[in-house]
């Protein structure tokens, strides 16, 4: 075979290109992967982008983040009752306890499969949510009224209470909340409890 002079030059550029690129598919086979995480951290902000100043306009603090909302659910498919009372009456099982670190928003729903019998036709049977012991939002209200069967058929019923609690370990109950008529009985087939509570930031005084 006759190698020319043109021929000669382009055999030196592939010696040359040969090893070349041999050394750029190592780096890119070694090379980091950055296929991870798209998330960007506070630190990672203020090291790459941002300087410490800006990354504090930027980025809140923790303590200024709004607290988790605390939730508590009760279940009975007990029966209660019929009870008669004159005087309050805690429904077994109807209570929640938790606690908070702050000023908090507490929102309770009571529902439940219930029956009202009483002499007179369109009676109240009143419940009341407590915390702490005291009446939560309007005080007593009645769950649902008499009707004039004698055994009257079981029907759904809710009532939402709220109230503002400060910091520490809070009890919220339903009870039965009495009834001058002593022939007033109410009786609940099955119920359950939803606490809701939400605290707000915690709250630092400067100066």
């Amino acid at each position: 075979m006759i190698t020319t002079l043109r021929d000669a030059k382009y055999l030196r550029y592939a010696a040359v290109a040969a090893p070349l690129a041999i050394v750029i598919a190592v780096a890119i086979s070694v090379a980091p992967s950055f296929a991870g995480s798209t998330f960007l951290t506070a630190k990672q902000a203020e090291r790459t982008y941002f300087d410490k100043a800006a990354t504090k306009a930027r980025f809140a603090e923790k303590s200024e983040l709004p607290q988790q909302p605390i939730e508590r659910l009760m279940t009975s498919t007990v029966d209660f009752g019929p009870v008669y009372s004159k005087t309050p009456f805690d429904i077994p099982g109807a209570r929640a306890v938790f606690q908070t670190d702050s000023t908090t928003d507490v929102v309770v729903t009571f529902s439940g499969e219930a029956t009202c019998v009483a002499t007179n036709e369109g009676t109240g049977c009143p419940i009341q949510v407590t915390i702490d012991g005291s009446p939560a939002g309007v005080g007593k209200v009645n769950f649902l009224t008499s009707s004039a069967d004698p055994q009257p058929k079981e029907t759904v019923h809710t009532v939402v209470q709220t109230g503002v609690v400060t910091a520490g370990q809070h009890d919220i109950r339903v009870r039965y909340a009495g009834a001058t008529d002593a022939s007033v009985g109410l009786k609940l087939l099955d119920w359950n409890l939803v606490v809701q509570a939400y605290p707000g930031p915690d709250v630092v005084e400067e100066g």
